[in-house]
């Protein structure tokens, strides 16, 4: 499925699980710009550059290596953290643009 627009951001689908827990979404990140959060589960996930970037446990937003957004925990499960599964609703939340 395609994501859809939504207020401030974009609505996509946890497409997969992997065995370490990281929500891999439907959200394609490899043109334009990158969120500065994601929420799943009612937890809210800061993008974050590299899982070095999150304290150990706390929840990050990142791009993936295919180039779609990934929720994940670091040393942690986001999949367990957040209640998430495969179909579960994700939020691209994107920051404002200055006027």
């Amino acid at each position: 499925p395609e994501p859809d627009p939504a207020p401030g951001g974009l609505r996509g689908r946890v497409v997969h699980v992997d065995r370490f827990g990281n929500l891999v979404t439907n959200i394609d990140l490899s043109e334009g710009p990158l969120p500065a959060a994601a929420e799943v589960g009612g937890r809210l996930a800061p993008f974050r550059r590299t899982y070095a970037d999150a304290a150990p446990g706390e929840l990050l937003a990142l791009a993936g290596s295919h180039g779609f957004l990934e929720v994940a925990a670091r040393e942690a499960s986001a999949a367990a953290a957040t209640g998430a599964a495969r179909g579960s609703e994700v939020r691209a939340r994107f920051a404002p643009t200055p006027a």
